[in-house]
């Protein structure tokens, strides 16, 4: 899989979503010349986010810059609570995105976050192959794709990151240090991508399951 001249789309329910799950990958991609949109389709209802809820979009476009891509916020977002009864509505304002995209980065639907699930099966109905042929990544997340009682996440595609790139992704995620903890910090993210580094022999990866690949 060759990341060179694309137009990505990253499809995530939360802030800092993009940066723990792809920020190696989506600088990576930046310096192939890709185009990269990250899109954020939902908003917290918990009376922490509610509270700083502009602080969180504040930071959200900070860490796409430090990335190099560019942030996408759905107006208007939609409750995450009440999510599953405005589907076709959130269905309708992603597949702008997807359609314009190559390949589209997301969350694994087996993660433990309900919102992460949803989310996924949002980028799902929108790439249904006999309508359109789009290639389709799950990124992992600490603290839900691996908290599940019996996690399914097998990455199938590892992905080199440079000193660059994990420098990125850790100064992207400076951008939340509100929401800071035991495996959301970059200590932590450095020392997960070196660990997914020496699976493959590399000093630091990220790792991927491919859903849907095209040729």
């Amino acid at each position: 899989m060759l990341f060179k001249d694309k137009k990505v789309s990253v499809v995530i329910a939360h802030p800092d979503d993009e940066t723990i799950g792809c920020g190696g990958l989506i600088s990576k991609m930046v310096n192939c010349n890709c185009k990269v949109k990250v899109i954020l389709t939902l908003k917290s209802n918990s009376d922490r986010s509610l509270k700083n809820w502009q602080h969180y979009l504040k930071n959200f476009k900070s860490a796409c810059k430090v990335l190099g891509a560019e942030p996408v916020i759905i107006k208007p977002l939609i409750y995450e609570h009440i999510a599953d009864k405005h589907i076709w509505k959130i269905i309708k304002e992603t597949k702008k995105y997807i359609e314009w995209a190559d390949l589209i980065l997301t969350h694994n639907p087996g993660d433990l976050h309900y919102s992460h699930k949803f989310i996924s099966n949002i980028v799902e109905i929108n790439t249904r192959p006999f309508r359109t042929h789009k290639n389709v990544l799950f990124f992992e997340i600490p603290t839900s794709t691996d908290q599940c009682y019996i996690p399914d996440f097998s990455p199938n595609l590892f992905v080199k990151l440079s000193e660059s790139d994990i420098t990125k992704k850790c100064n992207a995620l400076e951008c939340y240090k509100n929401e800071f903890s035991n495996e959301r910090n970059p200590e932590y993210i450095k020392l997960h991508s070196k660990q997914r580094g020496s699976h493959i022999g590399e000093e630091y990866a990220e790792v991927f399951k491919i859903a849907r690949f095209f040729s």
